[in-house]
């Protein structure tokens, strides 16, 4: 089992910097031709103001190489983003019609958090992440076979896609109609008043009654 360097991240595991890829000019090819037959649409979509921002955090326990600091002004046009994420069925029937294969996939394995790993998959892990050793390399985990080649999704069509990467997001955005939003887009839906707080609606780590947002509790892993 081999041990992964990767750049220090808060909690999710990441392939090195040479292990990612683009989409290839096939890729775009297949997903341009059946892009001509789709149109912007807001069903299902809410309306952001856009404005200006606080982004990022300057407290000792940010991690810059994942956009968490420093603080940082930033200035967002008004845009639409979906209520919820994408699910298991909608990127299949993305993947169905395009013929797209996930960098997952390309690669032949991706990170599975090690308490969902079946005692079959666990004889296959390709390795863990230095930083985050309970994220596992799995062989064959993809978005189908979310921790292993011994799982699949049909059981759950509803549930938001995994082990997509931001190429894999951009791709379906193009064939959605649609814009792959980073981490701005993200943090102004989720503005504070102040940047100083670590958890949103307040800077308290146990649960509030009526908060609207679920976050970990507890330790990791």
């Amino acid at each position: 089992m081999a041990d992964f360097h990767i750049t220090p991240s808060c909690c999710a595991a990441r392939r090195n910097s040479n292990g990612t890829s683009r989409v290839g000019a096939q890729d775009e090819s297949i997903i341009t031709e059946h892009l001509q037959e789709k149109r912007p649409q807001t069903e299902g979509m809410i309306y952001l103001p856009g404005g200006d921002f606080l982004m990022g955090t300057d407290d000792n326990e940010g991690f810059p190489s994942d956009g968490e600091g420093p603080v940082r002004k930033v200035t967002l046009r008004p845009f639409y983003i979906d209520l919820c994420t994408v699910t298991n069925e909608e990127f299949g029937r993305f993947v169905s019609e395009t013929g797209y294969v996930t960098e997952a996939e390309k690669f032949g394995w991706s990170f599975v958090f090690h308490l969902f790993v079946s005692e079959e998959s666990a004889r296959k892990v390709t390795g863990t992440a230095q930083q985050t050793p309970w994220w596992w390399g799995i062989e064959g985990a993809c978005w189908k076979h979310p921790e292993g080649l011994d799982s699949n999704v049909e059981d759950r069509p509803d549930h938001p896609v995994i082990h997509v990467s931001w190429n894999d997001a951009a791709a379906y955005c193009r064939w959605a109609g649609e814009t792959a939003s980073d981490g701005s887009g993200m943090g102004i839906c989720c503005k504070r008043r102040t940047c100083s707080e670590k958890i949103p609606l307040g800077g308290r780590a146990e649960a509030r009654r009526g908060t609207p947002l679920q976050y970990m509790a507890g330790e990791i892993p």
